[in-house]
């Protein structure tokens, strides 16, 4: 019987002496930061001497690239933001007319937001035929 209490009593002192209370004080996680979004406005005003030519702008979207016709008449004007796009993307367009002796002449801007800032003048251009492409960053 006092063989069974000693036992007994030097495993209570073995888990008492394992068990150890940490100090440490717990970090709790850090929710992570949302990424940031962009959104691109694109707007392209086109005059022309021919209002029947057709005139395309060929667009960078978030998913891929699209061909959009303009509006027929002498003055047109075209606009869409397109978006999100992640930091590092590219968006852009350019557009032309098919018919290269109907005076076409563009004016064209892109506008970059971030998240929910407004929109910031990124590239203008303007000419018979234009490209602007834009690489996102900060």
């Amino acid at each position: 019987m006092k063989i069974v209490r000693i036992i007994t009593l030097i495993a209570s002192i073995l888990l008492y002496c394992s068990c150890s209370s940490s100090t440490d004080d717990i970090i709790p996680e850090q929710p992570a930061e949302p990424e940031d979004v962009f959104y691109a406005h694109y707007e392209v005003i086109c005059t022309s001497d021919n209002p029947n030519s057709i005139k395309k702008i060929n667009v960078i979207t978030e998913s891929g690239n699209i061909i959009v016709k303009m509006p027929a008449g002498k003055e047109s004007k075209w606009e869409a933001t397109f978006g999100p796009f992640k930091k590092g993307q590219n968006t852009g367009f350019s557009c032309h007319s098919e018919d290269d002796n109907d005076g076409s002449v563009f004016k064209a801007r892109i506008d970059i937001k971030k998240n929910d800032a407004p929109f910031v003048l990124k590239e203008y251009g303007d000419g018979k035929s234009i490209f602007i492409l834009q690489h996102i960053v900060n």
